[in-house]
């Protein structure tokens, strides 16, 4: 389907060449119809201009709405930024604080479930940002100047409990002093028995739990919040290994708190990996994981990806194939090649929608206008696709710009609404022709006998010779403005050997035929002598 400025661009060239036949007194023709002069002023031009001032009250409605949905997004920038700014001081405020909760928490002053609270709401923060910075979470934003929606602002207001308390410096009672001991992780090691190495609050499956490792590299994990004092009960099998409790039985691991969020800063490219199935894809969350906490670099994290539950699936469902078998190997500077074959399975894109789809992301550009996979594009512009376009348009002596392919290839306007437009150009240039045009002959057909007789009298590649260029289409334009007609082959050749232009005179056939000439003349001088 053409553009709003493409559609006023061609309603003017068609009202400037139907002023022009009337203004000479000839026939024209205009979508499949023939009107006489009289009828181009009574009917054609009236109805030409009437769809122009349509056209361009459409253009001014479109503009409009962009620039009301510009003003949309600049209030919903600037609103996320507020939002985004109040998580991050959320966020730096319950950091600050964190070492005074988790000390409150191990000597007494502070119950579980205040402790639990305060691990869920950091999480919730550090979630919300990621979220909000990645686009999967949009911001509510008013009608005016940014102004957010009272609910959304203020469930950012309050986000930690109140402040821990203090330290106690008075004298304590010797039970408490007691408790304080038992709930220590450090513990007097007793000779062949595995004492505490290091005791972490982690959450599994969102609830709170302490993962304890023992110097013997047994693990145990426990919905007792407390510090350990003594060695775990060994797993069954003996060796070491993570105890689970009944309560946290069928965990299959504990969950890093906050691995999330680091992973989307160091991974952006990344990131949407984290919105898949967890439950389906068990390895590939574990790299993710494990990528951050043994901080992986980019080399490594590429090289163990492709080995995942995920990316085999990808590999063995064929759609890679399928998609470089349809565009060939292009790959994306700016948009990650697997989460493109993720999402056309996903939404099951197959034939000519995922060949209009891979275009799309091809000829996708920034905000400034410039290409966002300019690669891509480069290799896009040589394939066959690109260029059976194109040479549509060449086969009736017209040039489609590089917009105009672009958008056959996105599918915004259909092949065969392309031809023809090309067959009406075509028409409009060469009315004499236009019954042939109209039973499918190109121009290009009917001047590939002048090419060829061309290439040979002017000794060059035919593939040089472009018969639509204004040396050569006289071929098809000859006469006067009125009474048109395609050239006959003597008149072509005859053309070709006597017009300067042309260069025949400089030919191996010029000069042969030149020598066969004076040969012939001395012969005859020599015979009357």
């Amino acid at each position: 389907m053409a553009t709003i400025e493409e559609n006023i661009a061609n309603i003017e060239s068609a009202i400037a060449e139907a002023t022009s036949a009337s203004r000479g007194l000839k026939n024209y023709r205009f979508e499949g119809r023939t009107y006489t002069p009289q009828q181009i002023n009574q009917d054609l031009l009236p109805s030409l201009n009437a769809r122009l001032s349509n056209a361009k009250k459409q253009q001014s409605a479109t503009g409009e709405k962009t620039k009301a949905e510009q003003n949309l997004a600049a209030r919903t920038q600037r609103g996320t930024k507020t939002i985004l700014s109040r998580i991050e001081q959320a966020i730096k405020s319950g950091e600050n604080s964190a070492n005074q909760y988790f000390e409150a928490f191990q000597n007494g002053r502070m119950d579980q479930a205040t402790y639990a609270e305060y691990l869920n709401n950091m999480e919730k923060l550090r979630a919300d940002k990621a979220a909000i910075e990645s686009g999967a979470t949009a911001v509510a934003t008013g009608k005016t100047g940014g102004t957010h929606h009272a609910d959304v602002v203020n469930s950012y207001e309050v986000v930690t409990p109140s402040a821990p308390p203090a330290p106690v410096t008075a004298p304590v009672d010797p039970k408490e002093t007691r408790r304080a001991v038992t709930n220590t992780s450090k513990v007097t090691p007793t000779p062949g028995k595995p004492t505490v190495q290091s005791s972490e609050i982690q959450r599994i499956n969102d609830e709170p739990v302490r993962v304890t490792t023992y110097t013997d590299g047994s693990k145990k994990v426990s919905k007792d919040l407390s510090s350990p004092a003594s060695a775990p009960a060994q797993p069954a099998g003996g060796g070491g290994g993570v105890t689970t409790t009944p309560a946290t039985k069928g965990v299959k691991a504990p969950k890093v708190v906050n691995w999330e969020p680091k992973f989307r800063e160091t991974f952006p490219a990344k990131a949407w990996l984290l919105d898949l199935d967890r439950d389906k894809y068990p390895g590939l969350f574990n790299l993710l994981q494990k990528a951050i906490t043994e901080n992986y670099t980019n080399e490594r994290f590429a090289a163990e990806i492709d080995g995942t539950d995920f990316y085999k699936e990808l590999a063995q469902s064929g759609k890679v194939r399928e998609i470089k078998s349809i565009v060939g190997d292009l790959g994306f500077d700016s948009t990650d090649f697997t989460k493109f074959v993720s999402d056309s399975i996903n939404f099951g894109w197959t034939g000519d929608t995922l060949k209009q789809k891979t275009y799309e992301e091809v000829f996708r550009r920034n905000a400034d206008g410039t290409y966002a996979n300019p690669t891509a594009l480069a290799r896009a512009k040589k394939s066959n696709d690109f260029l059976n376009v194109q040479l549509v348009a060449t086969n009736y002596f017209n040039k489609a710009s590089d917009a105009t392919i672009e958008s056959v290839l996105t599918g915004k306007i259909m092949i065969e609404d392309f031809q023809r437009q090309q067959r009406e150009i075509a028409k409009a240039k060469y009315s004499h022709l236009a019954p042939l045009i109209d039973q499918g002959v190109t121009l290009e057909d009917l001047s590939a006998n002048f090419k060829q007789s061309a290439a040979r009298l002017l000794e060059v590649d035919p593939s040089t010779i472009d018969m639509g260029s204004a040396d050569y289409e006289i071929a098809l334009n000859f006469g006067e403005a009125d009474k048109r007609r395609v050239m006959t082959t003597g008149e072509w050749e005859r053309m070709l050997r006597t017009d300067s232009r042309y260069g025949w005179e400089k030919t191996e056939n010029a000069k042969e035929e030149a020598r066969a000439l004076a040969s012939n003349i001395a012969q005859a001088f020599g015979r009357i002598i």
